[in-house]
């Protein structure tokens, strides 16, 4: 009977856990009832914290080596020295007639004249990294350096003229709704920007008044994380507390150091009282006692001073605890890696804790993100830019390009084309070599793929190995391996 009694409560609570059901990250407790976020829209969520997220983010990549770091990183492997388009048609004649017009406008491509497009694109990640976000605007102006009139404007996110209206939304004529600065037809669809023409917290103050630009020469970019979503947010935005407390802790260690090597020793009096006319040192002008009437105490090197006699020194002890700080910053660092979405050691250039496997393994990691940026890149920019850039040389009758009419008859066939993305320096050349020599032999993979993994154009590649096998034979010049290996009977050894 008592067992049975003593059970009751618990199938009690066990019915009522099954009739509460529901999910328990929803529920309250005295541990989290605190924690009650708002489910709000993404240009809502934006408006309210947007805008101090990327002023606290570009602070931070400008004082802080890590947040520096972390964007260096994204753009050096993301990037790199930059790279150009591959024409893809069926029509050999223009697919060289096309990438020859890219070089020649790369150069040129900056509306200022500062940067070239490779530039340009280091520059883009760069923004949408740190401020969530950056306007590209199609520009034609002549240039007699530039071989089409077209040009590209970077503008700074800041000028998307959100305040301009001083509320979120505004109604148009014509029904269209701006809100944070772009204007939605009424599918939800962009159909202008409203950028003011000077930064609004700029030099000049008398060119503030918004502009505005269809949507069909401005690039809007940045990286989609909502449905729904209108603006871009730092990608710092996980990692903004984590880099402010890395300053805060370290500023502290720096100060309690110094603080802790200040004072070596100090003098224990041993009657309580304030002592005579002499002291532990002079200062540097002789005065033995300050305007207050408080000693001054130094210590110099090689110097010899007398004390009272009813004075004693007593060395100081500031006892700081040490061994705590590099568990608490690599915590932190670690942290601040998953947030920024690369690996622990190329956030910290902290190699001494990995091994080749470990290396690798992190290493592969880091080049699934880095080659989803640039599959984003390829797209938002580099692939508009490119389809702005031909029908530019349309215009102008670039030589080897169809006509307009042509080109207006099947644009996505003149459009058509590869971006040549920059590949990575292998972890161990020699191991992964041989892998790569086995699978073009067996045809697990193809040469073209192998090549672009690498960033090499494939048919650039082939050219030059032609070019110089031509002038090889000219020469009556002969290269070739002294001895044939076995690469299966190789790797077998190795193994």
């Amino acid at each position: 009977m008592m067992n049975w009694l003593t059970r009751v409560p618990t199938a009690i609570k066990a019915a009522y856990r099954a009739m509460a059901g529901g999910i328990e990250a929803g529920k309250s407790s005295r541990l989290h009832d605190y924690w009650r976020p708002a489910n709000r829209s993404p240009d809502a969520w934006f408006s309210d914290g947007g805008k101090m997220t990327r002023a606290r983010a570009r602070d931070l990549v400008q004082n802080n080596s890590y947040a520096k770091g972390i964007v260096r990183a994204k753009v050096r492997n993301v990037v790199g020295k930059g790279y150009g388009p591959q024409a893809r048609t069926e029509n050999d004649t223009f697919n060289t007639a096309s990438e020859k017009l890219f070089k020649k406008w790369k150069r040129h491509a900056d509306v200022t004249g500062r940067l070239s497009f490779y530039e340009m694109q280091r520059l883009v990640l760069a923004e949408v990294e740190t401020a969530g976000e950056i306007l590209v605007h199609r520009v034609e102006v002549e240039d007699s350096l530039s071989p089409v009139p077209f040009k590209l404007e970077l503008i700074d996110t800041d000028r998307l003229a959100d305040e301009y209206f001083f509320r979120d939304r505004l109604q148009t004529e014509d029904g269209n709704e701006v809100r944070l600065g772009i204007e939605y037809d009424a599918n939800g669809r962009p159909v202008a920007y409203h950028i003011t023409e000077e930064h609004p917290n700029g030099l000049s103050l008398f060119r503030s008044i918004p502009k505005r630009i269809p949507a069909k020469d401005i690039l809007h970019l940045y990286i989609t994380e909502r449905a729904g979503q209108g603006r871009g947010l730092s990608q710092f935005a996980p990692n903004v507390w984590w880099l402010k407390n890395l300053d805060r802790y370290v500023e502290n260690e720096v100060v309690a150091s110094a603080i802790a090597s200040a004072i070596s020793v100090v003098i224990k009096t041993m009657d309580g009282g304030a002592g005579g006319n002499t002291s532990l040192g002079d200062s540097l002008n002789g005065d033995t006692v300050s305007d207050q009437g408080n000693r001054f105490n130094f210590f110099e090197p090689g110097g010899v001073s007398q004390l009272l006699s009813s004075e004693e020194i007593e060395p100081f002890n500031n006892a700081r605890g040490h061994s705590e700080s590099a568990v608490f910053l690599n915590t932190m660092l670690r942290s601040m890696a998953v947030g920024a979405g690369l690996s622990f050691e190329r956030l910290s250039r902290d190699y001494s804790q990995t091994n080749f496997s470990s290396n690798r393994a992190s290493d592969l990691e880091d080049r699934k993100e880095f080659r989803i940026l640039q599959q984003w890149l390829d797209f938002h920019f580099n692939e508009p830019v490119y389809q702005w850039l031909v029908e530019a040389g349309v215009r102008v009758g670039f030589e080897d390009f169809p006509t307009p009419s042509g080109y207006l008859a099947d644009r996505d066939y003149w459009s058509e084309h590869e971006w040549q993305n920059p590949g990575w320096e292998w972890v161990d050349p020699r191991n992964e070599a041989q892998a790569a020599d086995k699978g073009l032999r067996n045809g697990t993979i193809n040469l073209v793929d192998y090549l672009a993994a690498q960033g090499i154009n494939w048919e650039e590649h082939l050219d030059k190995i032609q070019k110089v096998q031509e002038s090889l034979e000219q020469r009556g010049i002969t290269l070739g391996m002294t001895e044939q290996i076995d690469l299966e009977d190789d790797i077998d050894a190795d193994s």
